[in-house]
């Protein structure tokens, strides 16, 4: 369950990445941000399991390690999350921006249109030479 979990949240994390080369941006910031937050990960997962109760039989009947390859899920769980999270608002704000930028040329297209038809009107003594 909850590998397939972190399978579930990589494969839309890959999602968001191709998003990010559809939209032809690269997402730096958030990138760095990920290597730091892999790199706790890597810290938090040794710390798990170099722990010095590694290796001794919980009470629960599980197997040795079992505790600690459980917690290690988790924290790969909340780091997919995190990433996820990371890079879906980019790419929100992202389409946001490309929104508000087509739709600003948009109007300016219109704009341009509008003075031109204007300049061409024979009512409009502006540009007409005596």
């Amino acid at each position: 369950s909850a590998l397939n979990s972190i399978l579930n949240m990589e494969c839309t994390i890959s999602n968001e990445i191709q998003a990010f080369c559809d939209l032809k941006v690269f997402p730096s910031a958030e990138l760095a941000a990920i290597r730091k937050e892999v790199k706790m990960f890597k810290e938090q997962q040794d710390s798990v399991l170099n722990d010095n109760t590694a290796g001794v039989e919980s009470n629960n009947n599980n197997p040795p390690g079992y505790e600690e390859l459980m917690t290690v899920l988790e924290l790969e769980k909340n780091l997919c999350e995190k990433k996820l999270t990371m890079l879906t608002t980019r790419r929100q704000e992202e389409e946001v921006n490309k929104a508000f930028l087509i739709k600003k040329a948009a109007r300016l297209k219109a704009f341009e249109d509008l003075a031109v038809e204007q300049s061409k009107d024979p009512a409009n003594f502006r540009n007409q030479r005596l």
